[in-house]
Order: structure tokens, then sequence, then C-alpha cells
């Protein structure tokens, strides 16, 4: 990689796992250049490019952390936890790039990193599947609101996932249902407001 590695902040409020981290990425080292905390946070400001945050510290500290570190480098990259789904989604509401669960292996979390590096983030796990958990939405249901975010109609969105007219009508009314909205507008406003994304694909 031209340049040199790419300097990678881990923001942890378990060692255990930033410890674990830090031991996977390290057959990386030639692309991945990782920093903690305990290297002195405070000089870290034009020296990071991506930072990986685990959205547990949000229980423990408020938000403040996170929104500081979006200011930092070229992106976030929220640690997801399976049991807390809304923290997932509150790291991107709050401006982190992506999410990427914890249990993501080494090749797939260096794909994520160099793919916010860069500024690519099209193949990236949609924030909206974490989004949509802490919702109770079913990732089928999360796709067809997504869609209706991005302003496809309902003929479009069963074309583009191969469904029948009924069944987007289906999963249309049950995520309506869900997230308390009884008319499409109120849909795309809740989307919105909740970190989905309008551009279409």
């Amino acid at each position: 990689m031209s340049g040199g590695p790419i300097r990678l902040l881990i923001v942890g409020s378990q060692h255990i796992v930033t410890a674990g981290i830090v031991s996977m990425l390290a057959p990386f080292g030639d692309r991945i250049e990782v920093l903690t905390p305990h290297d002195g946070l405070a000089t870290f400001h034009r020296q990071v490019d991506v930072v990986v945050y685990d959205v547990l510290g949000m229980v423990d500290r408020d938000s403040e952390e996170l929104t500081r570190l979006v200011e930092l480098g070229k992106g976030v990259i929220a640690l997801g936890r399976d049991l807390r789904p809304d923290l997932a989604a509150r790291a991107v509401q709050l401006g982190a790039v992506t999410t990427v669960p914890m249990g993501t292996d080494a090749a797939r979390l260096v794909a994520a990193i160099e793919a916010v590096y860069a500024g690519e983030t099209a193949d990236l796990v949609p924030a909206e599947e974490w989004l949509a958990q802490a919702e109770g939405l079913s990732e089928r249901e999360a796709e067809v609101l997504g869609l209706i975010t991005q302003g496809l109609s309902n003929p479009e969105i069963a074309e583009r996932l191969y469904l029948s007219i009924n069944s987007v009508k289906t999963y249309i009314r049950s995520a309506y249902r869900k997230i308390g909205a009884t008319r499409r507008s109120q849909a795309v406003g809740w989307a919105m407001d909740h970190g989905f994304t309008t551009d279409k694909t």
C-alpha cells in the first residue's frame, strides 16, 4: 500500500476485546498499523486513519467519546454486539460509517478497514441491519424499508428482490406495524431519522 500502512485506532471498554483485535491483525502489519488509547490518545488527532470502536463503550461512557472519534480520521467502524443491536444503531446515528459483528474474522475486518480508508463503503455490511435488529425488524423487512427509503415503488422492489407484489406488501405492512408507521411518507421519515441511506445502489 502506497504511503505506508493504515493507522488504525482501536477503542474498547474491555481489554480482552482490544487485545484480541490487536492479535488478530498482527499478521497484517504491513497493511495496518494498530494503535490503542494506551499509546496516547491526545496525539492521535492528525495520525489516525480509521477507528474501530467497541459499542459497549457507550454503556459505561456517554456518546461524546464516539463523537470525538468520528472527527479523528476517515471513518469509524462500530464493533457491534449481538445482544445489544441498539448500541450499534446508536453508533451509526452518531456517525459511524459501518458496523461489523463481534464474530468477524480477520480477513473481513481488514477488508472493512481498507474499504473505509479508501472511502469505498458500498460492499460493507449495511448499517441498516443493526438498525433493523434494534427495532425488531427482520432482514427482509429491513431490505424492503431501505428500498422504500431510496424511492423505489412496490413493483421495483419486487423486481429487485425477486418477490411477488403480494409478498412486498406483506413485508411493508409488517415493517410499518413495528415502526409505528401508517403511510409511506412516515416510513421514509422514520428510516431517515434512524440512519437508513437514501442513495440508490
